[in-house]
Order: structure tokens, then C-alpha cells, then sequence
């Protein structure tokens, strides 16, 4: 059996405003690829944009990270991706498949942001007590 996966790199959940005004889900992957044609994040508070922003930022520096490369080439690096209006998705395609399983937050060994089999301990009788005083029956304090 097939465990469940939601890859951020593939499943769409970015909100962005194409140029004709319409919202549309994209996943990450569809975001980088066709970004020339999105005009904003559209999430529903402004801090989600940022995260977001943040995010992809993230990626595109690890996606163009190189050792080898002097502070110079870097700028001339970004300058050309800035000049050329729109990403070459083939540049990103070794980062993306060297990171895949990193970005799925189902993963079982390393979820995206999450660490993999946290667990809990609940307190039944402190649940019971939070729906009671929830439904005004008793006070907590």
C-alpha cells in the first residue's frame, strides 16, 4: 500500500493573481516554471505572501547555490534570471529531484518543517474539562 503524500513541490496550494485578475492554485514547481505570468501572491493575509516570498526565495538561492561561484558570478547570475523575465525551469530541474522528498509534508523520515513521528501524550480528563467549560458548564479557574 502507497502512503499518503502532499509534495509542495507538485500538489497546487500557492494562491497568485494572473495578469487577467483571476486567482489561481499552483504548486511551487508551477510557480517557478510560469512566474512571468503571475502579477501577486494572493493569500489570504499579507504574512502568508511573505512566507511564502521567503520560501521561494529559499529555494532559488539553494536551487543556484554553488560553491565554486565568486560573489560577482552570483550577481551576474540573478542579473541574467532578472533580465531574461522569466525562470528556465530546466536550470532548477537537478535541485528539484535532489530535494524532492524534503518537500513533501506526509513524508515518514522527514516531513516538510515538521519532525517525523512527534507525538502528544493527551490528558482525556483535561479535554473533558476543556468541552465542559467550552459548553458553560464548569469554570477552570
Amino acid at each position: 500500500m502507497e502512503s499518503a503524500s502532499f509534495n509542495l513541490l507538485d500538489e497546487p496550494w500557492i494562491r497568485v493573481r494572473t495578469a487577467d485578475g483571476d486567482l489561481k492554485e499552483v504548486s511551487l514547481t508551477a510557480l517557478i516554471a510560469d512566474a512571468h505570468q503571475f502579477i501577486d501572491f494572493a493569500g489570504e493575509i499579507p504574512t502568508q505572501d511573505a512566507a511564502i516570498l521567503r520560501l521561494v526565495e529559499a529555494f532559488l538561492l539553494g536551487a543556484l547555490r554553488t560553491d565554486e561561484r565568486t560573489e560577482d558570478e552570483a550577481l551576474d547570475t540573478w542579473q541574467t534570471l532578472w533580465s531574461g523575465g522569466r525562470f528556465d525551469s530546466e536550470r532548477f530541474s537537478p535541485y528539484l529531484e535532489a530535494v524532492r522528498d524534503r518537500f513533501d509534508l506526509l513524508h515518514p523520515a522527514t516531513p516538510f518543517l515538521q519532525v517525523a513521528g512527534l507525538a502528544v501524550e493527551i490528558d482525556a480528563r483535561l479535554d473533558l474539562e476543556l468541552a465542559q467549560h467550552a459548553l458553560g458548564r464548569i469554570d477552570l479557574f
